[in-house]
């Protein structure tokens, strides 16, 4: 963690997020605190749409947030959910591509937190070491 941030400040961030989340349908409110590699938090919570499909998760409203505000490096994630849920599919492949390996803190709304790498999320991620620089 970074030297001005300690886990359990990013933990309380994602849970006040979750408190924020709006998720009329599914009732499965996120939170998510992504830590920048100059010590900033931004925060996020899920936001839900009728249609589902325009839904976008915490972690990508946070990262897309963090991104649109000029950070390009990040140190770690806590993520809050009811029950410690993990990142969607979408997300995980987000976090990869903008945050690279980071620790991800999964915590529930008892306080328990389960801390993971991004790649035990996502082995063998695709990410530009993938994709040729020729084309076909």
């Amino acid at each position: 963690m970074s030297k001005n941030v300690s886990r359990d400040e990013l933990v309380a961030k994602a849970l006040g997020a979750r408190d924020k989340a709006i998720a009329p349908y599914s009732h499965y409110q996120v939170g998510a605190a992504l830590l920048t590699a100059k010590g900033d938090i931004v925060t996020a919570g899920n936001i839900e749409t009728s249609t589902y499909g325009l839904t976008l998760c915490a972690e990508r409203v946070a990262m897309f947030s963090a991104l649109s505000d000029g950070h390009r490096e990040f140190q770690a994630i806590a993520i809050a959910t009811k029950n410690g849920g993990t990142p969607c599919g979408a997300c995980r492949q987000v976090l990869w591509e903008f945050a690279g390996d980071i620790p991800v803190h999964l915590v529930d709304t008892e306080n328990r937190v389960e801390t993971k790498r991004l790649s035990d999320l996502l082995p063998q991620p695709f990410d530009n070491s993938k994709l040729s620089d020729t084309q076909d």
